[in-house]
């Protein structure tokens, strides 16, 4: 008799560790795919993120460079302004707008 219980014992002891093994295999599928997902969310999030910043800064140079156009500060503008205000003060007619 004690030869069939031990049988029967590691019977279901086989049979429980086979369970536990799909159980647990499944288990670590479904977490592996879950931190893939998330893995890729954060990867797409700090792409996205980093491309707005690259267009951000694009836009606020180009708002820069027409200022400074705008303005005079650009190097071609400023030195054709400062030229003619030099000429105008020279020239004792225009000194009067000057």
């Amino acid at each position: 008799m004690a030869i069939l219980d031990k049988q029967r014992t590691d019977h279901m002891n086989k049979a429980a560790t086979t369970v536990q093994r799909f159980t647990r295999g499944f288990l670590a599928r479904k977490n592996y795919v879950r931190i893939q997902q998330a893995a890729l969310y954060l990867q797409c999030a700090a792409r996205a993120r980093a491309a707005r910043n690259v267009a951000q800064g694009l836009r606020r140079q180009k708002a820069a460079l027409t200022i400074q156009v705008g303005y005079g500060v650009c190097d071609t503008h400023a030195h054709t302004h400062r030229h003619w205000r030099a000429v105008a003060v020279s020239c004792p007619a225009c000194q009067q707008w000057w």
